[in-house]
């Protein structure tokens, strides 16, 4: 569902002269993926995707300022979560931006906080305006950080026929 959103938003984006920055992130909680249930990492992805206003464009300059700071400073390693934060709201005052995440649910409970505190902070210190969409599973601590928020539940009862029908359009499921 949430890559019909992706290409929903990408396309509207295309068919404008100066549209605002996308970036999304996928959670998983794959132990062969540990870093994509880590809030730091979705943020260091989002990040990157939005150092640039436009594919191949040029990088902005507070992503430039970071970076030449840790090789003054003879260190690499990746950014922590506030940096990342604070780049991003000042990337995002200049464009704004559009941010998608997906299966928020994924990442544990006792960090999850962390990405949503991350996420308030982002839009409400941006001087431009930032959309955030996420989907997950109703989890209570999501739940109530986004009750004020415009939502859309979608259960799997109003979802049945349409996963019925794709089932049926796609011929049966060979499983190896």
């Amino acid at each position: 569902m949430t890559s019909h959103v992706i290409d929903a938003i990408s396309q509207e984006l295309g068919n404008q002269p100066d549209p605002l920055p996308l970036a999304y992130f996928y959670c998983t909680r794959e132990s062969s993926e540990p870093n994509r249930s880590n809030p730091t990492e979705v943020l260091c992805s989002i990040l990157k995707q939005l150092s640039c206003k436009y594919p191949g464009g040029p990088i902005f300059q507070s992503v430039i300022t970071k970076w030449r700071e840790r090789l003054d400073l003879g260190t690499e390693h990746r950014l922590d979560l506030s940096e990342c934060i604070d780049i991003i709201v000042d990337i995002t005052s200049t464009t704004g931006a559009i941010i998608v995440i997906d299966a928020l649910d994924e990442l544990q409970e006792s960090t999850r906080g962390l990405l949503l505190d991350g996420l308030d902070t982002i839009t409400q210190e941006s001087d431009r305006q930032v959309h955030i969409f996420v989907s997950s599973r109703e989890n209570w601590d999501v739940k109530y950080h986004f009750r004020k928020m415009p939502k859309l539940e979608i259960t799997t009862a109003d979802n049945s026929h349409d996963i019925s029908n794709y089932g049926n359009a796609s011929g049966p499921l060979d499983f190896p």
